[in-house]
């Protein structure tokens, strides 16, 4: 039996694969996964610009514009975040 390191499960000695995406054999993080951890924290770093964005956009002239737009794009990363959920 063997632990993980990440996530500390217990396999079996022929597991080459942990259930939180650890590699037994490289002793890394599966890549699919590391790339859509890496991506989960891009489009969050994007979601807090945007969410600072919308909290300083002003109420009048191009500011409802600024504010329109950045609402869209709390939206979209909203539904990303949630699409790369593992």
């Amino acid at each position: 039996m063997k632990e993980c390191p990440k996530c500390e499960l217990v396999s079996p000695d022929e597991t080459a694969l942990c259930d939180c995406g650890y590699d037994f054999r490289g002793g890394s993080l599966h890549s699919r996964r590391r790339i859509r951890k890496l991506a989960r924290e891009i489009v969050k770093g994007v979601f807090g610009v945007a969410a600072v964005v919308w909290l300083l956009a002003p109420i009048r002239g191009f500011g409802l514009v600024v504010l329109a737009v950045s609402t869209i794009v709390i939206l979209i990363c909203a539904l990303l975040v949630a699409l790369l959920a593992d």
